[in-house]
């Protein structure tokens, strides 16, 4: 929200306060910060529980000790009632103690009637957190509402979704896709070596070999296979497969769905196979069923095929006339005539076609007379609608992966934001508490009396207090970033964990200080700053080497260790969020993250981003 749209904002303020000439100062104040308001006094719980069900207030501001009510009370109201709206505590005479205890209690700032001055912003500022944080919330709901809906579609499908990063090897699972392979969810490291293992023993070199093909012609592939589950039983899956590519042509990315078909299958071996019961099966379906012999004459066909083939061509194919003697186009006929010869060579397959606006997925299947292939049965199936929900599954992924780097974004502004305030606003007054103190103990004419003793206690407490103020505010958000660079606040995280934990870090960079995009800077250094976090939790380690370089077309971030190492399987048990949180950042930036660790040698941290 930006300044000119706070300034705009209509407050309703409501304000519990016994004392008339404190409101109208108030008000004054509030009137000449330039805020738009409409306001409402009340002076005891009565009129406060009645403003806040007629007035309907936006913001509330409150005295701390009226005659028969006081600011707990109001507070505890404001909380029955869930009230989303700021709760400004404005008082004379409270305890420093007290204000921090209302703080934690859920109030949003508090202001002595002696020093009034900030009161407009402090609004404002209460204003603008509880929107942010309003929208944060809807944001998050949101989030689950869609990661929800995603797994319940597959779920409801029996589509399970995969992808192979072509660089790293690492493969990527969905929910239904442990399922269909009958395991739990994250049980194991996906790989394709583990995938094969599924594939039921006389259908792994069929499979092995479309996978060959599919990788040297770097073509699409589909096909129908069996798995044995970890339980032992077997199961039939329609597997899809393409690839995606960079702007070089390159490929980078193998992804695809498997479906759990074996109902269908189970169903269809189920049902006699005589004249009469398949006459009335495949004349009673809308999907495309016909039978071709080695001569590519009709064997037989039902009234769907039969129908298609009168929109295509403008007459029927009748038994045993050449299938591809018909007005197709050249394309057309040797294409198919490829798919049938395959299948007359013992193959069974399934193609891919696109006719008249529709998606159908042709089947292949040989048929066999004492072991000689005599001709090949064909099953065309519509699935323009599967398509189309597999299309939207991708785009309901890429929607998450968009929703949660703009989560991350906000996530840091509000970072950013309590940074400043913290700094500018409490520091300001620490520090001029400071000077104070300093002041009254050179107006001392004894400094070592118990007086000036005090005095020197509290200005050393005032610097420990600025200091860990100073402290919060870098953890949060380092102004070192803003003000310097990558390179530099990358280094002064180096030095300041070097000085904090006593482990020496090394830092080396080859990277020429430029201006990069503020989502690189923060990513990167909370990328740095969680892996040294992990070092000083978990490593052990005497030593830390942090390496900044870059080469045309990447950002390198490298740390290493020499810790007593992480494990695979610590990593793999989806249990260390703090990884999982990093490579997530490397992600939305569309870089990558690997970790790897050596039993009492160390862990190596790997951090690589476009640039």
């Amino acid at each position: 929200m930006d300044k000119h749209a706070v300034k705009m904002t209509e407050y309703k303020i409501l304000h519990l306060e016994d004392s008339a000439s404190d409101s109208d100062l108030i008000k004054m104040i509030l009137t000449k910060g330039g805020l738009n308001f409409e306001y409402f006094l009340c002076d005891h719980e009565e009129s406060f529980r009645q403003g806040i069900s007629e007035f309907k207030p936006n913001v509330i501001l409150c005295d701390h000790n009226l005659p028969q009510f006081d600011s707990i009370g109001a507070l505890k109201i404001h909380k029955e009632s869930n009230l989303d709206i700021p709760f400004i505590l404005v008082t004379g005479n409270v305890s420093e103690e007290y204000a921090v205890e209302m703080m934690k209690n859920g109030i949003d700032d508090y202001l002595l009637k002696t020093n009034l001055q900030r009161l407009p912003k402090a609004v404002e500022n209460a204003f603008v957190k509880r929107e942010k944080e309003r929208l944060r919330k809807a944001a998050e709901i949101k989030l689950e509402q869609s990661v929800s809906l995603l797994n319940k579609s597959q779920l409801m499908a029996h589509i399970g979704s995969w992808e192979l990063d072509l660089k790293t090897h690492e493969s990527v699972w969905s929910d239904e896709a442990f399922r269909i392979l009958g395991l739990g969810v994250g049980e194991i490291e996906p790989s394709v070596d583990v995938f094969i293992s599924f594939i039921h023993p006389e259908d792994r070199g069929f499979v092995k070999a479309n996978m060959e093909q599919s990788r040297i012609e770097l073509r699409n592939m589909s096909y129908y296979h069996r798995i044995i589950r970890k339980n032992g039983t077997v199961r039939h899956i329609y597997s899809e497969s393409r690839f995606e590519f960079d702007k070089q042509e390159t490929p980078v990315r193998f992804h695809g769905i498997m479906q759990d078909v074996t109902e269908k299958v189970l169903a269809d071996r189920a049902k006699e196979f005589d004249r009469k019961n398949l006459s009335a099966l495949i004349n009673n379906t809308t999907d495309l069923v016909w039978s071709v012999d080695r001569n590519f004459d009709l064997i037989t066909s039902n009234h769907a095929f039969d129908e298609r083939i009168k929109r295509m061509i403008g007459q029927s194919i009748t038994k045993d006339s050449n299938i591809l003697a018909g007005d197709f186009t050249p394309g057309q006929i040797s294409r198919f005539r490829s798919h049938y010869e395959r299948a007359f060579s013992g193959e069974a397959f399934t193609e891919i076609e696109i006719q008249e606006g529709l998606l159908s997925e042709i089947s292949f299947y040989p048929i066999r007379r004492d072991e000689l292939v005599i001709g090949t049965a064909c099953y065309s199936k519509d699935i323009t609608e599967r398509k189309k929900a597999e299309q939207d599954i991708l785009q309901k992924n890429e929607e998450l992966k968009n929703l949660t780097s703009h989560l991350q974004q906000i996530r840091e502004e509000e970072r950013a934001t309590i940074a400043r305030e913290i700094h500018d606003e409490l520091g300001q007054q620490l520090t001029a508490l400071k000077m104070d103190i300093d002041w009254v103990l050179h107006k001392q004419d004894d400094k070592e009396n118990g007086v000036g003793k005090k005095l020197n206690d509290m200005l050393a407490m005032s610097d420990n207090v600025i200091n860990t103020i100073r402290r919060i505010s870098s953890d949060l958000r380092p102004a070192i970033i803003d003000d310097l660079g990558l390179v530099a606040a990358l280094e002064w995280k180096c030095n300041d964990f070097e000085e904090k934990t006593g482990i020496p870090c090394y830092f080396v960079s080859k990277l020429e200080e430029r201006k990069f995009e503020d989502e690189v800077c923060i990513n990167t250094f909370r990328i740095l700053q969680e892996t040294l976090t992990n070092v000083t939790r978990h490593a052990a380690a005497r030593s830390v080497a942090v390496a900044l370089s870059e080469n045309e077309s990447e950002l390198w971030l490298e740390i290493a260790d020499n810790g007593k190492g992480i494990s695979e399987e610590r990593m793999g048990n989806g249990k260390t969020l703090g990884i999982l949180g990093m490579k997530e950042r490397a992600a939305l930036l569309g870089g990558q993250l690997f970790i790897r660790g050596i039993k009492d040698k160390g862990t190596r941290t790997k951090l690589i981003l476009p640039i």
